[in-house]
């Protein structure tokens, strides 16, 4: 099994990206888990109180709690009662302490595999806050989501990125014992038009 995270900027082109490498892979017969945090938490319309507070969030260009969408990936990967070929995880790591969860998960995983060398992907698409914000307006005009199209909204977002997730990034890049003995890292840039970014992808996954 290979797990591949999938993290960058809102508009880096992350989903789009994320359903090229799963479309490619299923249609290679692997079985394929898909969690995507974005979908997830922009999906969450129960009605509660808490998936009001989670709107409002969205609506400011805040990102959900971290417990929310570890809640949300344990359960789909609870409901998927085969073990998939692939794991691919689009929206993670986010945050340092996010990602201190996951080498948790992986170090489990490598004693449940009995496998010490198990490392999972993470795949980081590169692109520039300029054009990031142009996607993310062009996508929430298609998508009728003006409330997360507001100047606050947007500059929330990039600033969330630069402060907290290149932090994350940057510890795995620094090849610490504690991180690359859990993550290998691979970057793209996603400035290009998406099918050339998708050949990159490929060529630095080895699929």
């Amino acid at each position: 099994m290979r797990i591949i995270f999938i993290t960058g900027q809102s508009g880096s082109g992350k989903d789009t990206q994320a359903n090229k490498i799963i479309s490619f892979l299923e249609n290679s017969g692997k079985k394929v888990l898909s969690l995507n945090n974005g979908v997830c938490i922009r999906g969450w319309d129960s009605g509660s109180w808490l998936s009001e507070l989670i709107k409002e969030n969205n609506k400011l260009g805040e990102l959900a709690p971290e417990v929310v969408v570890a809640y949300h990936a344990i359960r789909l990967m609870e409901e998927y009662k085969e073990k998939p070929d692939f794991i691919i995880w689009n929206g993670s790591p986010r945050t340092t302490s996010e990602l201190r969860n996951l080498k948790g998960f992986i170090k489990a995983l490598q004693v449940g595999f009995n496998n010490p060398d198990f490392k999972a992907h993470v795949l980081v698409l590169e692109v520039s806050d300029q054009i990031c914000i142009q996607r993310i307006k062009k996508r929430n005009e298609v998508e009728n989501r003006p409330e997360t199209n507001t100047p606050e909204a947007l500059r929330a977002k990039i600033w969330f990125y630069n402060k907290f997730t290149l932090g994350a990034i940057s510890l795995i890049r620094t090849e610490r014992d504690d991180y690359r003995n859990y993550f290998k890292i691979s970057t793209v840039s996603g400035d290009n038009p998406e099918d050339i970014v998708f050949q990159g992808i490929l060529n630095r996954l080895n699929l």
